[in-house]
């Protein structure tokens, strides 16, 4: 079995906001790197865009993990955004009710998605 990997990178975005890039499966054994990286960004910005465009696969751990981040963000008076969500991550947001909670950019959404 071929085990998941996640890479992760700070870059500046346009409005000032720390943008995480996030690339790769977001699971049970990746979902720490995401929260480490997640933790880091906000030590630098409270607002933070997760860019999740390149993530293959997001479970209930990777989930867990950007809501934690959500929390974190709001504790620090700050707001935690997704950008580019794959449709798979909006139909897993829409059934866990967390599209309520985790914002995403509206004009960031993946062209893929329908």
């Amino acid at each position: 079995m071929e085990s998941a990997t996640l890479a992760t990178r700070m870059e500046a975005a346009a409005d000032g906001s720390a943008l995480l890039l996030a690339e790769g499966d977001i699971d049970l054994a990746t979902a720490g790197i995401l929260r480490d990286a997640v933790a880091r960004a906000l030590e630098d910005s409270t607002s933070l865009i997760v860019d999740v465009g390149g993530v293959g696969f997001i479970d209930s751990s990777g989930l867990n993990a950007l809501v934690w981040g959500h929390w974190e963000a709001q504790k620090a008076g700050g707001s935690l955004r997704l950008r580019r969500p794959s449709p798979m991550l909006c139909r897993l947001m829409e059934i866990t009710a967390l599209d309520s909670l985790l914002l995403v950019d509206d004009d960031q959404r993946d062209p893929d998605e329908a």
